[in-house]
């Protein structure tokens, strides 16, 4: 276990140092970076020293669902960085793992969410066994699909942000609902 914690915070600490390597932000920047680091630390810290070890797999799951909506959030913001920027030329590649960072943070957010309510006691393990789930999980991955296929052709910044919420919104169902089934 002390290997793999051990593991896990070299890896985080060199991809950042790696990430703040690339980057050439003005000092103000760096400053809010710090700050923003500097009190997440805190907090996970916090929670991390109240973690009963029984508790475990549902603090897991909690913050696992911080991770897919960091995703998300993320990979909106580089789509409102690459519409900003009228000099970047269209990049079917950047669109498609846009979209994707989108499902899979969409999934992961809300997913993650139920496991954790599940396994608190929030919510009964039992599964919710809608009698159409196979065509709504159908459905919302068309839909989801459908929406990233758009994104990919490069649209309007305006049916490009609507295309980015239409993804988030049916994938966080999707995550709800796969997980909860």
């Amino acid at each position: 276990a002390r290997l793999g914690n051990t593991s896990g915070v070299a890896g985080i600490s060199l991809g950042l140092a790696a990430t703040l390597g690339g980057v050439h932000w003005d000092m103000g920047t760096y400053a809010q970076f710090a700050a923003i680091a500097g009190g997440s630390g805190a907090l996970g810290t916090a929670i991390y020293s109240r973690v009963d070890p029984t508790s475990l797999p549902q603090t897991v799951a909690a913050f696992h669902s911080l991770v897919g909506l960091a995703a998300m959030f993320t990979a909106i913001g580089d789509y409102t960085n690459l519409i900003a920027d009228a000099s970047l030329a269209y990049d079917p590649v950047r669109l498609c793992s846009v979209g994707f960072a989108t499902a899979i943070g969409g999934v992961t957010f809300t997913g993650s969410l139920i496991a954790f309510a599940k396994l608190n006691g929030n919510l009964s393990s039992a599964a919710l066994k809608l009698p159409v789930r196979d065509a709504l999980n159908a459905s919302l991955a068309a839909a989801t699909f459908a929406s990233m296929a758009i994104l990919a052709t490069g649209p309007s910044p305006g049916l490009g942000l609507f295309c980015l919420g239409t993804n988030a919104v049916l994938s966080s169902v999707m995550g709800l609902h796969l997980v909860h089934s």
